[in-house]
C-alpha cells in the first residue's frame, strides 16, 4: 500500500500501524530456513513505542544511542524506537565475545553515546562494551528484549522535521578510522524514494536479506525499505548465509522474492558453493532486482553467477549493479530496469594515464569492468580531476563527485574532515560537492568505478589500481581465494614497494614460493610492475569490512607493525 509523501518514517510507520496493522512487516528465519519469527506493522509500533518510553526516561532527545543488535527482529525494531524518542541511533557491530574491539571503542569515543540498547542476550558482552569507553565516561544499558510492550505506554512519538539529524552510520574503515556520516530524517526519506524510482518494487512482493543491520545496506536497505514501500521483509543473519549461502537463495525462492542482493562476494560465494543438483531445486524466476554494490563488481562473478543459476530460473536482465556510499546514505546510481549489465574490455595502459580506450578480446592488456548504471533522480555526477579540480568529459578518469538531496550533512564532530569532503569547489567555483575518494569514469552516460583515491599505487609517477592487481594475481593462481588478496605499497629504503598479502586454499607443503612465483610473473607481466612481498595468510587474517569489503589500510598497518602473520617468500 502506497501512502502519501511523508518527511520521516515516524509519520510513515505510524500510518503503516493504522492501515496496515495485521500484515506482516518483518519475519525472521531464526536457523537460517524455516523456523519463522513475525512482527505485524502493529506489533511494530507498539514495540518501538515502547522502547521509546524506556529510552526518554533515560537520556534527553538529541542524544546518541549505540544499537548493539544480532540479526532478528529486534534488530528491525530498534531503529525505529530510536526515530521515535528522537535521539540519534548509531548502528555499531555487536561484540560477540568479552574481548576489546578497537574499532567500538573508536565508535564510542567519537559519537559519545549515552545509552547502549541491545538484546538480552548481549548483556554478557557489556564488559566487552565498558572496556572500550573513554575514561570517566558513562553509559547506561538497556536490553530491549525485556521489555514488556504496552499500547498505552508514553507520550506519542516525536514528529521531526526533515533536517533533524536521525542516526549516524559509521564508516567502514577499509581506508582509516571509522567516521560517522551524519544522516537526516530528509536524507532517510529522500533515499528511500530514489532507490523505489530505481528498484521499483512491487508492495506486495517480498523482499529477502542477510545484510548485516548495523551496515547502511542492511540497515537502510533492509529495514527502512521494506517500511518506505510496504513489502514483506524476509530477513537471515549473516552467519546463517555465510555458513551455507544457499538459504539465501532458497529464502528468496520459496518466498518468491522479486528484489535481494548484496556484495559482489556473495554470489561467488553461492557459485563456488553449490551444486548443480542444488541450483535444480530452486525456482529463481521471480527474483527481478538482484542488485550488488558495496564494492568493486568482478565481471567474471557476473558472468559465472548468470551461467550457474540460469537452470534455476535466474534472468541475466535480473543482475542490478549499483554504486553507493553512507556519505550519499545509501544508493547513487543503479543499472536501468530490464537492461543487460554492460561489461566492456578497456585498454590496462590507457586507464592507468587517466584515459578510457576500447580493447578487444584477447588483448594481453584488456581489462573488463561492470558498468554501475546512471545517477538517480536527484543525483548529479561530475568525473573530477583530483588535483586540478577540473571537471573531466566523458571518456577520462577521475574522481567522482556528488551533490544531491540524499548527499549528507558530513562527519559527526569532524568540522575540518567535513570540509574537505563535503565542501569541494571544482575549479570553474561550482559547488558545494561531496568527494567520495573513488575513481572511475562515465562512458556512454553511465558510471563505471575504478577503484580509491587514497588505495591508489603510484609507481615512478604512474598509477595503478589496487583492484585490478588483485584479481590478476587472483586469475593467474586458482589457489588463491577470491577477494580475498590486498595489494599495496610500502615505503623502504627509500624506495616504494608493492605488496601482495592472500589467503590461499588449502596447498601442499611447501607450495608457498612457487605460488608466489606465479603470482609475481602475472604482475610483471600485465603491470610491469615487480613484487616486493608476496604474503600468504589464513582467510581469517585479511582484515574485512561488515559489508565484505577489503581493508586495505588496516592490513598495511599490521604488516608494517609486524602483526601480519604468514608465510613469507
Amino acid at each position: 500500500m502506497r501512502l502519501p509523501a511523508r518527511t520521516n518514517f515516524v509519520a510513515l510507520a505510524r500510518q503503516r500501524a493504522a492501515a496496515m496493522g495485521d500484515v506482516s512487516a518483518y519475519l525472521f528465519l531464526e536457523n537460517g530456513e524455516e523456523q519463522e519469527q513475525r512482527l505485524t506493522y502493529a506489533q511494530l509500533d507498539a514495540r518501538a513505542r515502547s522502547i521509546a518510553h524506556h529510552i526518554r526516561r533515560r537520556v534527553d532527545p538529541g542524544s546518541r544511542d549505540l544499537l548493539l543488535y544480532p540479526p532478528g527482529l529486534d534488530s528491525g525494531a530498534a531503529p525505529f524506537a530510536c526515530l521515535y524518542a528522537g535521539v540519534i541511533a548509531v548502528p555499531a557491530y555487536p561484540p560477540a565475545s568479552r574481548r576489546p574491539l578497537p574499532r567500538l571503542g573508536a565508535i564510542l569515543r567519537d559519537c559519545g553515546a549515552a545509552l547502549a540498547l541491545s538484546s538480552s542476550v548481549l548483556q554478557t558482552v557489556e564488559a566487552a562494551v565498558r572496556q572500550e569507553l573513554p575514561p570517566r565516561a558513562r553509559l547506561d544499558w538497556l536490553a530491549t528484549s525485556d521489555i514488556e510492550v504496552d499500547e498505552r505506554s508514553g507520550p506519542p512519538p516525536v514528529e521531526p522535521e526533515a533536517e533533524t539529524l536521525a542516526m549516524l552510520q559509521y564508516t567502514s574503515g577499509s581506508t582509516g578510522d571509522p567516521k560517522g556520516v551524519m544522516l537526516t530524517h530528509g536524507n532517510l526519506i529522500a533515499n528511500s524514494e530514489v532507490i523505489h524510482s530505481w528498484l521499483q518494487h512491487p508492495p506486495g512482493s517480498p523482499g529477502v536479506t542477510w545484510l548485516p543491520p548495523y551496515h547502511d545496506m542492511g540497515l537502510i536497505g533492509g529495514i527502512l525499505q521494506p517500511m518506505y514501500v510496504g513489502f514483506l521483509a524476509v530477513m537471515l543473519s549473516p552467519l546463517a548465509f555465510v555458513q551455507r549461502p544457499l538459504r539465501w537463495l532458497r529464502a528468496i525462492s520459496r518466498y518468491r522474492a522479486t528484489v535481494s542482493g548484496g556484495p559482489n562476494f556473495a554470489y561467488e560465494l553461492c557459485v563456488r558453493s553449490t551444486t548443480p543438483q542444488e541450483r535444480a531445486e530452486l525456482d529463481l524466476s521471480c527474483w527481478e532486482r538482484a542488485f550488488c554494490g558495496a564494492e568493486p563488481i568482478d565481471a567474471a562473478v557476473v558472468s559465472r553467477f548468470g551461467e550457474s543459476f540460469a537452470p534455476s530460473g535466474f534472468r541475466r536482465t535480473a543482475f542490478f549493479p549499483a554504486y553507493g556510499l553512507a556519505e550519499s546514505t545509501l544508493a547513487v546510481t543503479g543499472k536501468p530496469p530490464q537492461t543487460l549489465v554492460r561489461q566492456r574490455l578497456f585498454s590496462g595502459a590507457a586507464l592507468d594515464e587517466g584515459r578510457v580506450l576500447p580493447a578487444q578480446p584477447g588483448d594481453p592488456d584488456a581489462r573488463e569492468h561492470v558498468s554501475c548504471g546512471v545517477p538517480l533522480p536527484g543525483t548529479e555526477l561530475a568525473i573530477v580531476d583530483p588535483e586540478t579540480t577540473c571537471s573531466r568529459p566523458e571518456k577520462m578518469v577521475g574522481e567522482i563527485w556528488l551533490r544531491g538531496q540524499c548527499v549528507t550533512k558530513g562527519y559527526w564532530n569532524r568540522p575540518n574532515e567535513t570540509l574537505e569532503a563535503f565542501g569541494a569547489h571544482t575549479a570553474d567555483g561550482v559547488g558545494p560537492w561531496l568527494r567520495t575518494g573513488d575513481f572511475g569514469f562515465v562512458c556512454e552516460g553511465e558510471l563505471y568505478v575504478t577503484g580509491r583515491l587514497k588505495d591508489l599505487i603510484i609507481n615512478f609517477g604512474k598509477k595503478y589500481s589496487p583492484v585490478d592487481i588483485e584479481r590478476a594475481a587472483e586469475r593467474a593462481e586458482p589457489r588463491l581465494r577470491p577477494g580475498c588478496t590486498i595489494a599495496f605499497s610500502v615505503s623502504m629504503d627509500g624506495s616504494e614497494g608493492l605488496v601482495l598479502v592472500a589467503a590461499t586454499r588449502k596447498h601442499e607443503p611447501g607450495a608457498a614460493e612457487a605460488i608466489a612465483a606465479v603470482v609475481r610473473r602475472a604482475i610483471a607481466s600485465e603491470f610491469q610492475l615487480g613484487v616486493r612481498d608476496v604474503r600468504l595468510v589464513p582467510t581469517a587474517a585479511v582484515p574485512i569490512t561488515s559489508s565484505g569489503k577489503v581493508r586495505r589500510y588496516a592490513c598495511k598497518q599490521a604488516y608494517l607493525s609486524g602483526a601480519l602473520r604468514g608465510e613469507k617468500t
